[in-house]
C-alpha cells in the first residue's frame, strides 16, 4: 500500500506540482481505509459465512493478542469456531438452551368420575384400623408368640 501510494505522489507530482500530490495521497488514504474498514469486512464475512462486525473483532482481537500472525489468522479462526458452533448446533443455541430448560410435557391422566354430590369441604377423616380381627384368624397376644410361617 506504501509503495502504490509514492508512486501515485510522485506521478502527482511531475503533472501537477506538490499541491496535487497531497490531495491524491489523501485520496488515497480515505479511499484505503474505507476498503479496509468497511468493504473488506463485508466480503471476506460473505466469503466465510461471519457477519462483517465479527469479523472486524477477529482481526482486532486477534492483533491485541498475537500481533500481525493473529491478524492474519484472526478471520480464519473465528470461521472454524464458527462451523464447529455450525455443527453442534445446526438450529443455534438459543433453540438447543430452550429445549434444554423445557420439562417434557407431563402423560395426561384419565378423568375419573367424581361422586354425586358437593365436595365436601371439611378435611377428610383418616382411615383407621378395624377395632378387632375377624374370628377365623386368631390375634397373638405377642408377636414373639407367633406360630412360624410356613416357608413360601
Amino acid at each position: 500500500p506504501i509503495i502504490a501510494a509514492a508512486i501515485a505522489a510522485i506521478d502527482a507530482v511531475t503533472q501537477g506540482g506538490l499541491q496535487l500530490a497531497g490531495v491524491v495521497i489523501v485520496v488515497y488514504i480515505v479511499v484505503r481505509q474505507v476498503e479496509d474498514q468497511l468493504v473488506m469486512p463485508v466480503v471476506i464475512g460473505r466469503a466465510v459465512h461471519l457477519h462483517p462486525v465479527v469479523t472486524i473483532f477477529a482481526v482486532l482481537i486477534g492483533l491485541e493478542v498475537y500481533g500481525v500472525l493473529g491478524g492474519l489468522l484472526g478471520v480464519p479462526a473465528a470461521a472454524a469456531i464458527n462451523v464447529i458452533f455450525n455443527t453442534l448446533y445446526p438450529h443455534g443455541i438459543a433453540v438447543a438452551e430452550a429445549d434444554a430448560d423445557e420439562t417434557p410435557p407431563r402423560p395426561k391422566t384419565p378423568d375419573l368420575p367424581h361422586p354425586p354430590g358437593p365436595p365436601s369441604s371439611g378435611p377428610k377423616p383418616a382411615l383407621r384400623a378395624p377395632a378387632t380381627l375377624p374370628a377365623a384368624i386368631p390375634a397373638p397376644a405377642d408377636p414373639d408368640d407367633a406360630p412360624p410361617r410356613a416357608p413360601d
